[in-house]
């Protein structure tokens, strides 16, 4: 019923399906999916929630936890419950990720830097504590931090033609007025350091092969 777009159907057989076996982690998650695409987000952040706690440590629902929290623009309250899930599962990567991000979405960077500072020190491949550790630096002016973050991120993210890492990479520097205008931005492997916004953006990206040696790869950045 889903996938044919009734949801009021939906909604009926999952909660008959909870009431039969209250014990089925995905039944909560899929009528709190419902829920979300509905854009009922206090129900769906309640059934995540109650999924959550069927299983703790599921790394798609602390995360549609967090990205509902702050569709409700309840930030704070995603602190308060990630804080309380780490000091159950102080050891659990996905937990501790989640909080990093929510303290960031609350603006409370110095706790999310050191959060994610411990994550990336725990697991040095974390492609996402490396994106959100270089945004905070970026947001916070601390560019070649910053910048050597998005660099990190990139060359664990090898795959290009897919790579979100890529596309975040030039977002955030863009909308941070490191480069000058939004255009084509060639990637080029002779990047260091940058000390002002540059008014071109040819050397400033951090090369990422294509598979073709010797070839340049170019990204449209829409204006």
């Amino acid at each position: 019923y889903y996938r044919l777009c009734e949801y009021k159907l939906s909604i009926k057989y999952y909660k008959s399906a909870i009431n039969i076996d209250p014990n089925f982690n995905d039944t909560y998650f899929n009528l709190a999916a419902v829920f979300e695409r509905l854009e009922k987000y206090e129900s769906s952040l309640k059934y995540y929630i109650l999924a959550n706690k069927k299983n703790p440590k599921d790394k798609k629902t602390l995360s549609k936890i967090r990205e509902t929290f702050k569709k409700l623009n309840r930030n704070n309250d995603a602190v308060f419950y990630f804080e309380d899930a780490l000091s159950k599962n102080p050891n659990c990567l996905d937990v501790m990720y989640n909080l990093a991000v929510s303290y960031k979405n609350n603006l409370e960077y110095d706790s999310s830097v050191e959060l994610l500072k411990k994550i990336i020190h725990l697991k040095p491949s974390h492609v996402d504590a490396h994106l959100h550790l270089g945004q905070i630096y970026i947001l916070t002016s601390s560019f070649n931090s910053g910048l050597e973050e998005f660099k990190k991120a990139i060359k664990i993210d090898t795959k290009f033609d897919n790579s979100h890492s890529i596309f975040l990479f030039n977002l955030i520097l863009s909308a941070a007025g490191i480069f000058g205008k939004p255009g084509i931005v060639i990637i080029d492997p002779h990047i260091t350091t940058i000390n002002s916004a540059p008014e071109k953006t040819e050397s400033f990206i951090p090369k990422i092969s294509t598979g073709v040696e010797g070839t340049a790869s170019s990204i449209f950045f829409p204006s």
